[in-house]
């Protein structure tokens, strides 16, 4: 399956091959569909810190794959539970210029979040206090 698929039927949502190894290993803090968690989880800290990487502008390192998460339809969606469609457009995130397919925008956005979470040693919950700073409406203030 390419991830040129039929539009109408979502298409797959990849990831840098730049940060393959790294979605891999950062999967494993989750459970469940792990590599499609983590994806959803990286893609939440690209949109929230506004890191899109373009798939024109990624890297392709030697002997290193695209990183394929799952189908947008029924898999990374959640069998139809998360409208990622209306979620981009209530956040502004589709512009009207671009024609730039959801499960490629989406990509996107997780290959931001991926360089966020590299960079920032997250992978192994090493770092993980880095996102009180970044993230502190996700922390409650202790009294």
């Amino acid at each position: 399956m390419s991830d040129n698929d039929d539009e109408s039927s979502g298409g797959i949502i990849t990831c840098s091959a730049e940060f393959s190894k790294d979605l891999d290993q950062f999967s494993e803090l989750f459970e469940g569909a792990k590599k499609r968690e983590a994806a959803r989880f990286a893609m939440a800290i690209g949109i929230q810190k506004g890191l899109r990487e373009k798939r024109s502008d990624w890297k392709k390192p030697k002997n290193q794959k695209i990183s394929t998460i799952a189908h947008l339809s029924g898999q990374f969606d959640d069998k139809g539970r998360f409208d990622f469609d209306s979620l981009f457009d209530i956040l502004d995130l589709k512009n009207k210029d671009d024609d730039t397919p959801i499960h490629h925008l989406i990509s996107e956005y997780v290959t931001g979040g991926m360089r966020y979470i590299e960079e920032n040693e997250l992978k192994n919950l090493d770092e993980w206090s880095r996102m009180k700073d970044d993230f502190p409406h996700l922390f409650t203030q202790e009294d």
